[in-house]
């Protein structure tokens, strides 16, 4: 077995498992835990860090990039409504800038933030089951794939992990104070009448709430499955502490209060006919298929095993079933856990039906921490030294096969490479359109390095409506159109270009670029393709992965050819 300083048998971790909540383990010191948690962190940095700025900007990660270059009014004004994400994200970023905004510097935040969210589930770990369970939860995390995607990209879903973690560990620690988690008695009380543990979870708790709903819509579940939590362990108790009652109301009004600006921009999103269009590629999955993408995150999120059922059959879920048997007279504590790792896809599937489908890995990926805190206790319950090792290793060994093949696929779009192929195409008498609006984005981030010298313009299918509409719809399309049109590279260029003006705007150019991306969403009844093959014949059409095509269109008759896309940079569709 392990030596008494050894962190796994120091927090009571023996045959058996871990010891219950409550238990006077054996003192693990602030510099042995250091001493084992410091190699994790380094750990899931180095992860993090790997191969950062390798691959190109997608969409939304310009979308970050766009806005973290406005003030922090334009952040925090009109146009928030036009995005489902809350400002806070953007505003970081944009005190982020001060490293740069190339690809690596713009996603460091999130690989920084990433990094500290493995510190946070080790907390919860401990809390729960001593510094054993507590480092193996972060070792999980640490040597997570879909973790560390999601820590390499310029979005906001590493924060909200962040911030929804610290928020569980608080509300874990409130409990506890409140004998909760253990049969251990109260601390005594300071001269304010709460003990120290006490006012530092509901800090966390406070803190971390308002930090995640301002960071992500979905956050709301949080709070709401939090006071679910809250009022069944209270309505459960004997003794009903007013106390309790009182301090959780506090913790919950706080963040209430400064959510209240963003609530009504959350409402209008949830009944707005535009963002559900601009969310219609999202699926609503059948009940099955969102049980297996949900176990998915935990399994194996990049390998192809060639079945669904074989995520059931990775010894993930069922080392949490074990931790909750183990665990069964600690029903608090696994309750706790269960809502979360469970109530979040529960509720994100369930919203599906009354609102918008909104069922998306990174919507539904934040409790993966705490579920790995459960992994965690499943694996230290077993009993055998030799099984309980050999089930770890069998977990690493799929975390390190999973982080291979995501360091070995291309994940995101190569548009530093189209971008640069295109500009370097590009005559005197050229324009460039786009569609969808995103792709503007791409090539006004990657257009100035390659300096971008045509005039270009976004496809929109109708025509941009005038800014006076009091029409909240409307109002919301002319908050597009102002955005993209200052987002145009040349002052004098529309940024905007609707089907009806296409002839007239095309009859000042010869060729037109035009790079299109997921044509099967943004353009299903191919109206756009007909518009232009009227204009001309189309010299060249390269179809790239991820559903991008690139055409070349002859504007006049006169231009019959031109130069050719390199062959060995673009894969047929």
């Amino acid at each position: 077995m392990f030596s008494k300083s050894h962190p796994l048998a120091a927090a009571g971790i023996r045959r058996g498992g871990a010891g219950a909540i409550g238990e006077r383990p054996t003192p693990v010191t602030a510099q042995t835990t250091a001493l084992w948690l410091l190699p994790v962190l380094a750990l899931g940095a180095v992860l993090r860090f790997y191969q950062l700025g390798d691959e190109s900007l997608w969409s939304d990660e310009t979308f970050s990039w766009q806005r973290a270059h406005w003030t922090l009014g334009q952040i925090w004004g009109p146009a928030a409504r036009m995005e489902p994400n809350p400002p806070l994200y953007y505003s970081i970023q944009r005190l982020w800038l001060v490293f740069g905004d190339s690809e690596a510097a713009l996603r460091s935040f999130s690989a920084v933030v990433g990094t500290l969210t493995i510190a946070s589930v080790f907390l919860v770990g401990r809390l729960l089951a001593g510094t054993g369970a507590g480092l193996l939860a972060a070792l999980f995390l640490a040597t997570s794939a879909i973790h560390v995607a999601y820590s390499q990209e310029a979005r906001c879903y590493a924060l909200l992990m962040l911030a929804a973690t610290a928020a569980v560990w608080g509300l874990l620690v409130f409990l506890q104070s409140h004998g909760g988690l253990s049969a251990a008695p109260r601390a005594p009380p300071d001269a304010s009448g709460r003990n120290r543990s006490r006012s530092l979870g509901l800090a966390a708790y406070a803190t971390g709430t308002t930090i995640a709903l301002y960071t992500h819509n979905t956050a709301a579940f949080l709070p709401l499955l939090a006071n679910g939590i809250v009022f069944c362990w209270w309505v459960g108790r004997a003794h009903r502490d007013r106390r309790f009652a009182i301090e959780w109301l506090v913790a919950n009004l706080v963040p209430f209060a400064l959510w209240l600006w963003w609530l009504p921009m959350v409402v209008a999103q949830a009944h707005s006919i535009l963002l559900a269009t601009r969310l219609s590629w999202v699926a609503q999955p059948s009940l099955p298929a969102a049980v297996f993408d949900a176990a998915r995150l935990y399994g194996n999120p990049y390998l192809d095993l060639g079945t669904r059922w074989a995520q059931v059959l990775s010894p993930i879920p069922w080392l949490g079933l074990l931790a909750v048997w183990h665990w069964r007279d600690r029903w608090p504590a696994v309750a706790a856990l269960l809502v979360f790792i469970l109530g979040v896809p529960a509720v994100t599937w369930l919203s599906g039906f009354v609102f918008h489908p909104i069922w998306i890995d990174r919507v539904v990926l934040w409790p993966l921490g705490i579920g790995f805190v459960l992994v965690a206790g499943g694996a230290l319950a077993i009993r055998s030294r030799a099984a309980r090792m050999g089930v770890i290793g069998l977990v690493m060994a799929a975390h390190g096969a999973n982080l291979a093949a995501y360091y070995r696929q291309v994940v995101k779009p190569p548009w530093q490479q189209i971008v640069a192929e295109v500009t370097a195409a590009l005559e005197e008498h050229d324009a460039v359109l786009y569609l969808p609006r995103s792709v503007a984005r791409l090539f006004a981030y990657y257009g100035r390095r390659s300096q971008l010298a045509s005039r270009d313009f976004v496809l929109v299918r109708e025509r941009p409506v005038d800014e006076s509409s009091a029409d909240p719809e409307a109002l919301e399309r002319s908050i597009t159109a102002d955005r993209l049109y200052r987002l145009a590279l040349r002052r004098d260029a529309p940024g905007i270009l609707s089907l009806d003006r296409l002839p007239e705007v095309a009859s000042n150019f010869e060729r037109a670029w035009v790079i299109m991306w997921a044509r099967s969403a943004n353009d299903p009844d191919d109206v756009v393709m007909a518009r232009l093959q009227e204009l001309g014949p189309v010299l060249q059409h390269r179809r790239y992965g991820w559903e991008i095509e690139v055409l070349l269109v002859a504007l006049e008759r006169r231009s019959s050819h031109g130069p050719k896309l390199p062959d060995a940079r673009a894969s047929a569709g």
